[in-house]
């Protein structure tokens, strides 16, 4: 359904990087009392550089570097690049590196490249793990037991500690004569002191001023250039249709300032009381049937959504006129050459949400967010570079029939605007499931990425149709403004895509702002009907089209569209709202 032949282990094989070596002093665990509180990474936190723990982490983030921890928990959607130490271990999300652990429990969501040296190792039936799996006694002692210092290089490295007798012991990648990590490292101390007495010594007789002096005559020099900015005007006048119209930038999401939003799912979430919102809750809801997100009824066909919910359909399909596309015959493919027109059926995931921003209409200015920075703070794992509206073409395949807007051409519509080209790679297990899928087909292979083409628009007043965006969010305050990406062209899964924010007076207080946004995604029945052919084979029966798209299967993983729609769009909506309330 996904993707391209192309395993998860020749995906990370490029990346990977040489197993770290660790250089540590060590006292005997049982005088040590690690403390109990529990440290965190966040799931919108990205850590670079090594990390000790002397009690509990849990990570939902993203860590670059050597991990050491008494206890870890490594979430679902978490990922880590680098080796870890610890005494428990549990790992749900996607782990590159060596573990040197007593207890591991790889869940069913695990996916870990890199040799596990363990006590005790249990694997759940759907984590996938590569590498070896060797049970050792004498592991590396937790961080409780850890601290690093060492200037040696890679290959010289040694890992020193002391027993639970106090005696000392030396290990490492080369054998040594006895006793001679005991001279290297007092040597190292000896010379660390004699380098810190001369350089304080010969800094004594530096005077500070002149440090500053020359620190203050090179940003002086340097500030008249940045003002003008010749770069930027060097870009534009090279390839002025891409450069992105000029406004403020994006904010950035201090953590002292970022109000923190929570998800509640409801049934309707434009139909929520506005009098009751309170300033940190977003409502959310995509049950556009009976079904709801637990049923694969939660995709609705593209006929009955637009007969059941005609003014959704006007503000979120592609275009008000859209309709299912008739897809000609491919008379350059011979097989194809006799085949008869046929109707593009596709099925509709709709999303809603409603929130409340603590700012006044007139506070909010659209245009700030129509930049590449906002896309990506968005969601990381799609990678976006501006092009021109020359370049917004369908792909050569039929994905873009019937995609074309009738009114104009796309990116050559609001001023406030920007053309983008994404591309979005699978990530977790789903890759692995595309490489057997192609492995079992004889057909054309499909690939282990999207890619997309839209714009991202602020509506202008003029295009804000105050009735009908009014009946379209459930509210008859006067409309304020909004934000549209349009997802044009797409290479497989989808037939289009919109993102759509309405802002709103408040009703009763004129310092707040209501947002309603939306998410629409329109999936090709082609890609559901697959369901029967993935169910005949064993080992593709928890990869169904319909189970992976609405996050129900084991294949699923993170935060972004491979975690499936309905957790992708409320990670969306939350980062929206985040960046909008953002001073």
């Amino acid at each position: 359904m996904f993707g391209k032949a192309k395993s998860v282990r020749e995906d990370w094989s490029a990346a990977r990087v040489p197993p770290l070596q660790r250089s540590a002093i060590a006292q005997p665990a049982a005088t040590l009392h690690p403390s109990e509180a529990i440290s965190s990474i966040g799931s919108e936190m990205t850590v670079v550089g090594k990390i000790i723990c002397k009690g509990i982490i849990k990570i939902y983030g993203f860590v670059e570097g050597e991990l050491s921890a008494s206890n870890a928990m490594i979430a679902d959607s978490a990922r880590i690049d680098g080796d870890i130490v610890a005494e428990e271990l549990t790992i749900g999300g996607r782990v590159k590196g060596n573990i040197y652990a007593l207890r591991v429990k790889l869940r069913d969501t695990a996916v870990v490249e890199g040799d596990i040296y363990h006590r005790s190792l249990s694997i759940d039936e759907n984590a996938w793990f590569e590498g070896w799996s060797r049970p050792e006694d004498n592991l590396p002692e937790p961080p409780s037991t850890i601290e690093v210092s060492s200037d040696l290089p890679p290959e010289r490295q040694t890992l020193i500690a002391f027993d639970q007798k106090g005696e000392f012991k030396g290990e490492s990648s080369e054998e040594q004569p006895r006793g001679r990590g005991t001279r290297v490292f007092l040597a190292s101390c000896i010379a660390a002191i004699a380098i810190s007495v001369v350089g304080y010594f010969v800094l004594r007789a530096i005077d500070p001023s002149w440090i500053w002096r020359s620190a203050e005559s090179h940003y002086t020099t340097l500030r008249p250039t940045t003002r003008e900015a010749p770069h930027e005007a060097s870009v534009a006048q090279m390839a002025p249709e891409i450069v992105a119209p000029k406004a403020h930038a994006t904010p950035s999401l201090d953590p002292e300032q970022v109000q923190d939003f929570r998800i509640d799912d409801v049934s309707s979430a434009r139909h929520a009381d506005v009098m009751l919102l309170t300033s940190n809750a977003i409502e959310f809801s995509d049950h556009t049937t009976t079904g709801g997100i637990d049923s694969e009824n939660a995709l609705m066909p593209f006929a009955a959504w637009a007969s059941s919910h005609p003014t959704e359909k006007k503000f979120l399909a592609l275009f008000p006129g859209y309709v299912e596309p008739v897809i000609g015959s491919d008379v350059a493919d011979a097989d194809k050459a006799m085949e008869k027109p046929y109707t593009e059926k596709l099925y509709m995931y709709v999303a809603q949400a409603r929130f409340v921003l603590a700012k006044a209409p007139a506070a909010i200015d659209l245009s700030r967010y129509v930049t590449l920075p906002f896309l990506e703070k968005i969601d990381p794992a799609i990678k976006h570079k501006l092009i021109s509206a020359a370049d917004a073409t369908a792909f050569k395949d039929k994905a873009g029939t019937g995609n074309d807007n009738p009114d104009r051409k796309w990116c050559t519509g609001p001023a406030t605007s920007i053309c983008i080209q994404s591309t979005y790679k699978f990530e977790g297990k789903i890759p692995m499931g595309i490489m057997l899928v192609n492995q079992l087909r004889d057909s054309k292979k499909v690939v282990d990425h999207i890619d997309f083409r839209s714009e991202l628009a602020v509506l202008a007043s003029s295009d804000l149709d105050q009735v009908g965006l009014q009946e379209l969010t459930g509210l008859d305050t006067p409309v304020t403004g909004a934000l549209e990406q349009n997802i044009f062209y797409v290479n497989q899964i989808m037939k289009f895509g919109k993102f759509f924010a309405v802002l709103q007076a408040h009703p009763s207080d004129a310092g707040k702002t209501v947002v309603t946004a939306f998410v629409a995604l329109a999936i090709k029945a082609s890609v559901l009907d697959q369901k029967r052919s993935f169910e005949n084979v064993p080992v593709l029966r928890n990869l169904l089209p319909a189970q992976v798209l609405m996050g129900q299967s084991s294949f699923n993983f993170g935060s972004s569209i491979s975690a499936g729609l309905p957790k992708y769009a409320r990670n969306e909506i939350k980062t929206v709202a985040t960046l909008l309330q953002t001073p």
